[in-house]
């Protein structure tokens, strides 16, 4: 190897603690002539044993004096520093990472001062500090797709990227504590977020309990750091954009009901209903009677079929049948006692409703089957009624009535083989819903939920949508029907006055 091969290639090498150079003459550079009286001592071939805390082994020969004596003091003067004296620095050295004056061209002084952190002078961030980091998305026209970290921080279209840069230029300001006030403007602006908030800038760590640096808002007393604060607002504006059009839903929703309740009838229902497991037959075996076949003998009813006796007023929308909401309604007896039955559900059955010519008819029928289903249940020694709250009947001779029935063993109800159809589509009166049995048509034996398929809907209550509905289903009510409801008795009288 010539001098100056060997002089480029030891100008390139990391300086060990000791270097063969230091060697021969530990505190100075060799001169030419004490470098050609120091060869002379290896003309022989001795091998020569560097100390161990040179950092390498080599072994010196005959060789070597050649190198040695090309090297002249013009070009060891030459070499940079770190080779001229050993230990001066264990970093790699590199020319082009250096100015004219000697100072790294890409590092920037961030100190300031510890009393001024909120408005130190902005420094600059260079472009490669302002490009995305790994995980945002990035690119003109690329589809723009929820930050992995951040998620979805935005509804509205090409504004994604920009609230990610945003936020990637929080964190990145917070660990380098590299201040840019005219880039933040910038990155707001494009997000379309907090351009009018006002900002700070810590050096220092803040805050009470979760301290931090950086870029922070004031609100109040309180110092919130700008990026989780930002982070936080952006997602909360997506889910109160999803609420807000989830509220305006519910809000039309709750004005088609309400036009349905403006123009629904109110309806007077009395009604009875059964949880049971039973098949159609069965029950229409079990609860079908008839005088010829004498009271109901001792020890033959069960608790396997309950009836449940109740009323409504179309529940505001009109509907017909039992009551609609029974299926869900967490506080129903009659769901208690089907749905929710231990330790198998039943079944919900609609066995009868009767259009009742008034509401204090409706409410005194449904008091008097209660009183007869309390007495019958004694007598029998069977829950075969659910008892639920009712007006009180008021009534003696009424009360007697009904208590005489059970004790008779005459039971509420009977599916009648001969049942008039036409019966469906009238008007009850009191004496008429207080005179047992009542009779049932096998048509009206509707299944509204299934035990062995649960989750169908297994019935779908027909409504009354207005007057008119009304009175094609049940023509001709009584004038008792209309009491307290002015404005379907006007829209009755006009239907009328129309038909003429």
């Amino acid at each position: 190897m010539g001098g100056d091969s060997f002089a480029k290639w030891a100008a390139k090498q990391p300086p060990p603690k000791s270097t063969i150079l230091s060697f021969f003459k530990p505190n100075n550079i060799p001169s030419s002539s004490s470098a050609s009286s120091s060869s002379a001592a290896l003309h022989d071939g001795d091998q020569v044993d560097v100390a161990d805390d040179s950092g390498f082994d080599m072994s010196t020969t005959s060789s070597l004096d050649d190198s040695i004596a090309s090297l002249n003091d013009e070009r060891l003067s030459s070499a940079p520093s770190s080779l001229t004296t050993a230990n001066d620095s264990d970093d790699d050295y590199e020319d082009e990472d250096v100015d004219s004056d000697g100072e790294d061209k890409d590092i920037q002084d961030v100190s300031y001062d510890d009393d001024d952190f909120e408005n130190p002078p902005p420094e600059k961030l260079t472009k490669k500090n302002v490009e995305p980091t790994a995980g945002t998305s990035s690119g003109a026209g690329e589809e723009e797709k929820p930050h992995m970290k951040f998620g979805k921080l935005a509804n509205k279209e090409g504004l994604q990227i920009p609230r990610e840069k945003l936020l990637d230029f929080y964190e990145r300001s917070s660990s380098t504590l590299i201040r840019d006030d005219d880039l933040l403007r910038q990155l707001k602006y494009d997000a379309r977020y907090g351009e009018k908030q006002e900002m700070f800038f810590a050096k220092t760590p803040i805050g009470k309990r979760n301290k931090f640096t950086g870029y922070y808002i004031k609100e109040g007393s309180q110092f919130k750091s700008a990026g989780p604060r930002a982070l936080t607002t952006m997602k909360d504006g997506v889910t109160n954009n999803r609420v807000r059009d989830e509220e305006e839903n519910r809000a039309r929703i709750r004005q088609a009901k309400t036009k349905r309740y403006n123009d629904a009838p109110e309806l007077e229902v009395f009604y009875i209903g059964c949880a049971s497991n039973r098949t159609e037959e069965q029950l229409v075996d079990y609860f079908t009677w008839h005088p010829r076949m004498g009271p109901i003998p001792l020890g033959s009813r069960t608790s396997e079929s309950k009836l449940y006796t109740g009323v409504h007023n179309g529940h505001m929308q009109g509907f017909l049948g039992v009551r609609d909401n029974h299926p869900n309604d967490k506080n129903s007896k009659f769901r208690l006692e089907s749905k929710l039955a231990k330790p198998n559900p039943k079944s919900m059955w609609q066995f009868m409703y009767r259009m009742c010519e008034s509401r204090t008819t409706r409410e005194l029928a449904e008091s008097f089957a209660m009183k007869h289903s309390r007495a019958f249940n004694k007598r029998y020694g069977v829950e075969e009624h659910i008892i639920t709250p009712v007006r009180k009947l008021g009534s003696v001779s009424l009360e007697a009535k009904a208590v005489k029935y059970a004790n008779d063993g005459i039971p509420l109800i009977t599916f009648d083989p001969d049942w008039d159809r036409s019966l469906e589509n009238k008007y009850w009166t009191l004496d008429e819903l207080t005179d047992l049995p009542l009779k049932i048509g096998r048509n009206e034996l509707v299944k509204i939920w299934d035990s062995n398929r649960p989750k169908d809907r297994a019935h779908v209550f027909p409504r009354l949508s207005n007057t008119q509905d009304l009175l094609d289903k049940f023509p001709n009510p009584p004038l008792s029907f209309f009491d307290g409801k002015i404005d379907h008795y006007d829209e009755y009288l006009a239907i009328i006055e129309s038909r003429k």
